[in-house]
Parts: structure tokens; sequence; C-alpha cells
């Protein structure tokens, strides 16, 4: 069974042994007369429990800070992640960013 989850801040998705299938990043960009974003907008999925960049990078996803965007990043036969899956989102003014995982 396959699981998917959203999130919008950096956070610990799923527990150890887990199987990741797909990820998907949008983001949009802050109406106006909110500042543009001050760079791009980075996520970084780790093979880890912990939060804080340790653990073996899966994948790091990079979409620009001019425009609203977003990229998808489909692993056919799945990564095992041991650990667990982290995801660390790194916004620098992108306020409207989703990362959706597919795992089991």
């Amino acid at each position: 069974m396959t699981i998917a989850k959203t999130i919008t801040a950096t956070a610990n998705v799923a527990p150890k042994q887990a199987i990741l299938f797909g990820v998907s990043i949008a983001t949009v960009l802050p109406v106006s007369p909110a500042p543009p974003p001050t760079g791009p907008l980075v996520v970084d999925i780790h093979d880890s429990l912990l939060t804080d960049g340790s653990g073996t990078l899966v994948a790091k996803i990079i979409l620009p800070q001019v425009q609203d965007d977003s990229k998808q990043v489909i692993f056919p036969a799945g990564v095992r992640c041991g650990a667990g899956i982290s995801v660390i989102i790194t916004a620098n003014g992108h306020s409207g960013a989703s990362v959706s995982l597919d795992f089991s």
C-alpha cells in the first residue's frame, strides 16, 4: 500500500524501511505588494529520521525564484530509505511551496 503525504515545511515524513516512489513540488509566487523570493526554492530529501541534513541525499530539487513552477521526480522501482524519509525545505521567500511524496 502506498501513502501520499503533502507538507509545507521541513519534516520527517516516513518511518524506517520506507520506499520512496515519487516527489512533486509546486510553488506559487507571492502576490504584490509582498516581496519576491530572495532565491530558489530548494528541497532536499534524505534517507534519515533527522531533519538536520544528515543521512544519504536521495534527491535535491531546485525551483527558480522568478516564476510559479512545479517539478516531479519519479522513481519507478522505488528508492529504499532504511533510516526513514526526511524533507528539508529552504523556501527563500517562496510562501506557497508544497511537497508531495508517494511512499510505502
